[in-house]
């Protein structure tokens, strides 16, 4: 599909975790098919190098930066932040990407990382994909929410117990918001080992793909 066109000339595309990995390579994915990117992610330099990075590689794209640590998620107003800087933009495309990857066994994974795999990988899913579902439908063109799961939402894993669970909540939580909203465009994405900080530790580097070929499957 010519997805500019499918989702509306001049429209931004909302990135989390956009400083980093998978998102960074949807940045540039999406802006090579004019897309307006909306980088949203905590590290300030990060995030103003991958900005400056488009700019310089596709310059009719305009860019915009959001800082957000998505591990105060639970605070209030944390959100309204957000969507206030936002407002006024046309908006076609959500990515929630943004994710951390602890794991250990349960009684030796620090309660710190436990709520911050929470706080991450869920709260901001649920509350974007509500803030953005809301205007989606008032749009005219068609409008896109993508999930990063993980294939460790498939089946119960020793040691990443808490992170497939919370996965397992953004592949499940897509699909039912799918069957609510048919008029919006909504993928799951549940990818093996990717080459980001993530999967660092994987020891076998061929059963490692790049984040572009992730993102462009």
């Amino acid at each position: 599909k010519d997805l500019i066109k499918r989702y509306g000339e001049g429209s931004y595309a909302v990135i989390t975790g956009a400083s980093d990995g998978i998102g960074k390579a949807f940045c540039f994915a999406l802006a090579r098919r004019g897309f307006n990117i909306v980088l949203v992610a905590r590290n300030q330099a990060k995030t103003e190098q991958v900005e400056k990075e488009i700019r310089q590689k596709y310059s009719s794209v305009r860019t915009k930066i959001v800082i957000a640590d998505f591990a105060q998620s639970n605070q209030e107003s944390f959100f309204k932040q957000i969507m206030e800087q936002v407002r006024g933009l046309d908006v076609s495309m959500l990515i929630n990407n943004v994710g951390v990857g602890h794991g250990h066994y349960l009684v030796k994974l620090p309660e710190e990382q436990l709520k911050e795999l929470i706080n991450v990988n869920c709260i901001p899913q649920a509350v974007l994909s509500r803030h953005f579902a809301e205007k989606f439908i008032e749009r005219k063109s068609r409008s896109c929410i993508i999930a990063i799961s993980s294939f460790t939402a498939s089946f119960p894993m020793p040691v990443l117990q808490t992170y497939g669970a919370t996965k397992s909540f953004n592949d499940y939580f897509s699909r039912s918001i799918s069957l609510e909203y048919p008029e919006i465009d909504i993928l799951s994405v549940r990818p093996g080992y990717v080459d980001t900080t993530i999967n660092k530790n994987v020891r076998q580097k061929i059963l490692l793909i790049d984040t572009e070929k992730c993102v462009e499957a």
